[in-house]
């Protein structure tokens, strides 16, 4: 009797599966990763929400591997790592230096045109005396010009709009159209002797029409790639550093957060729209540059000035030109 017992128990000992198969959060958060995963890979407007959760699942990793054991945590950590390892960088320490040239201050807003206050943004533009200003989503891009060029030191400055776009750039140096170019604000510019090329971005977004999403990063690329000039690109792209059309872009351009920023650099959505008045989660407001450049700073700032995008300046240096640690001369 005691031998049936005992073989008895020793069958349902044995056919009890393995302890962390036991453990149901592992299972639901496998299945939870894998179906968030699904969703933002097939929505490259969100793909930097990843990083965002990435951090909040590490952080959670802690407590969840001391209730539930370490198999459980680690599970957690390895997801939490994989998620946030793309912008893990941002947060480390920097030890070079920019190179020398003299410097020159950018500033790139979407101003929101139904929210826009041409004053408020004249405002901004005094308290950080960018060099170049690019601005999106002007609803009078006229009155905004108007209000910027009214301020001191501003007589004179050069002023490129495209209404269609509503889109503007207002500079400190001679500003050019470019003759027959396609349905975006490309601009020439000459800055210390040096040809420069400026695009005013402002990307439409992959699900209001993926067809102009793809012909719009096509032909930006390919006038990018094409171009041997100097070269800045600034805007509202509305993609992120992980969809393939960024990526495509970052292999002949540098970002400039990614060279000098810190953290996260969220940039949208502002206050303007209600899932954004706890704070934004996307970085879709950037900076790039060719290798003529380097970033000496860049900080987003942390008024949108009723914009449901936050402004970012960059203080960016010509290599090789002018006198270094001065002012960009034309």
């Amino acid at each position: 009797m005691t031998g049936e017992l005992g073989a008895r128990n020793g069958r349902k000992r044995g056919s009890r599966p393995p302890g962390w198969m036991r453990q149901p959060e592992i299972w639901a958060f496998a299945v939870l990763g894998l179906g968030l995963a699904a969703i933002l890979l097939g929505w490259t407007y969100t793909h930097h929400i990843l990083a965002l959760a990435g951090a909040a699942v590490l952080v959670f990793s802690v407590p969840v591997w001391i209730l539930a054991g370490w198999r459980a945590g680690l599970a957690w950590a390895v997801a939490g790592v994989a998620a946030f390892a793309h912008v893990a960088p941002q947060f480390l320490p920097r030890f070079a230096g920019p190179a020398s040239g003299c410097t020159l201050r950018l500033l790139t807003y979407n101003t929101l045109s139904r929210t826009e206050n041409d004053g408020e943004t004249a405002a901004l533009v005094a308290g950080i005396a960018p060099d170049l200003i690019f601005l999106q989503e002007t609803g009078n891009t006229q009155a905004t010009a108007a209000a910027i060029l009214a301020l001191p030191g501003w007589e004179g400055a050069n002023v490129v709009r495209r209404a269609d776009r509503s889109s503007l750039v207002i500079s400190r140096f001679p500003l050019w159209m470019r003759e027959g170019e396609w349905a975006d604000q490309r601009v020439e510019t000459m800055i210390e002797g040096t040809p420069v090329s400026l695009w005013n971005v402002h990307g439409p977004k992959d699900f209001m029409s993926q067809e102009n999403y793809d012909i719009y990063h096509a032909k930006l690329f390919a006038e990018i790639a094409q171009t041997r000039n100097a070269r800045i690109v600034a805007g509202d792209f509305n993609a992120t550093d992980l969809t393939p059309e960024m990526r495509k872009l970052l292999s002949v351009m540098d970002d400039a957060f990614q060279t000098a920023g810190w953290g996260f650099g969220f940039t949208f959505p502002g206050p303007a729209r209600a899932m954004g008045r706890i704070a934004p989660f996307l970085r879709i407001d950037r900076v790039l540059y060719s290798a003529d450049f380097d970033v000496a700073a860049i900080e987003r700032l942390p008024d949108s000035h009723g914009s449901d995008h936050y402004p970012v300046v960059a203080d960016m240096i010509l290599i090789g030109k002018g006198e270094a640690g001065a002012a960009c001369k034309p």
